[in-house]
């Protein structure tokens, strides 16, 4: 068994006493530590007609200067109102990570099957002579982030003209994702060939995948009570309820857990302690204070759980006699 942090702990763990041998749980939904951000070019742009220098939000630079062009119907975006290009420089590339196991998969699916991905995009470029080429590629990583196999589409040269200035084409790629894969990096490359601008574009990039369950996605949760794994919880789950409990101290936690590896760090513990809601009095014991009346304490499990009134306006001595 193993721990791939791919999911953020929960935080917000707590527990409440639902019955007389039963305690529920209730947590937020696990959030994934890495998200697919801003694939249209759209995200945490400003300003009108021009450039916004890279990297993009969401992309890291490997080379380059691979940027957003904002508003600009010239170049004939796909999706939304911007695209992505290779700026000034001869090579531009960017990319992205993130876990295929908070998209939709598990690791059963990926080391058991043979599962197919598919990433549509359009890839784009400015009408000239030996035009500038966009190619994408799929990096697949293990837990450890080590380098499994790499899915190259190739420079694209498309030939589907615009209005003006622009040529569009949309491409897909299926690539089968390898045994092991726990990562994987979505890269843009820009490539220049001629002039001072690298006008390889990209626009609207959807990632699919074969079998894959619906989003939100967590597969499932485990539930530790006093530090023991005792149950899980099925996927999407935000509440859980541990019952046949005896009367006395526990603290519960709950991690994100496919029933075989763990997929983010423990949460936050909830505390809580089950009471009889309904103790019955079963001993009587000596006065133990009394003014004008005499109190006896009533006793369940050596704790003061209720009083029994007698006598009023007698004195002690009386008290006991008639009581």
């Amino acid at each position: 068994m193993s721990t791939v942090l791919v999911f953020n702990p929960i935080a917000d763990l707590s527990a409440q006493q639902t019955g007389a041998n039963e305690v529920t749980l209730n947590w937020t939904a696990a959030s994934r530590i890495l998200t697919l951000t801003n694939m249209g070019a759209e995200q945490g742009n400003v300003g009108s007609s021009g450039t916004n220098l890279g990297p993009p939000v969401g992309w890291t630079d490997i080379i380059g200067d691979l940027r957003v062009r904002v508003n600009e119907p010239g170049r004939w975006p796909r999706e939304g109102s911007n695209i992505f290009d290779g700026g000034n420089d001869p090579t531009s590339r960017a990319s992205q990570r993130f876990s295929p196991l908070t998209y939709g998969l598990t690791i059963d699916q990926i080391d058991n099957d043979t599962l197919t991905m598919t990433v549509d995009w359009w890839g784009g470029s400015f009408v000239q002579s030996n035009a500038d080429q966009p190619k994408l590629l799929v990096h697949f990583y293990d837990e450890d982030l080590v380098l499994i196999s790499t899915h190259d589409s190739g420079f694209k040269d498309p030939v589907t003209a615009m209005p003006t200035n622009m040529r569009w084409d949309e491409y897909q790629e299926t690539p089968t994702i390898p045994v092991g894969t726990r990562f994987i990096d979505i890269e843009l490359w820009a490539n220049r060939r001629a002039g001072t601008n690298n006008d390889a574009a990209f626009d609207d990039i959807r990632i699919s995948y074969e079998d894959e369950a619906p989003l939100p996605f967590v597969p499932g949760y485990a539930i530790y009570q006093n530090g023991v794994l005792i149950d899980t919880a099925p996927a999407n789950a935000i509440q859980f309820v541990v019952s046949g409990l005896a009367f006395g101290d526990y603290e519960f936690e709950v991690t994100p857990y496919d029933g075989t590896n763990f997929l983010a760090n423990i949460s936050n513990t909830a505390d809580i302690t089950l009471a009889d809601a309904n103790p019955a009095v079963d001993e009587l014991h000596d006065i133990i204070a009394f003014d004008d009346e005499v109190i006896y304490g009533g006793y369940l499990g050596g704790k003061l759980r209720g009083k029994v009134v007698a006598c009023p306006g007698r004195n002690a001595s009386i008290a006991k006699t008639c009581c």
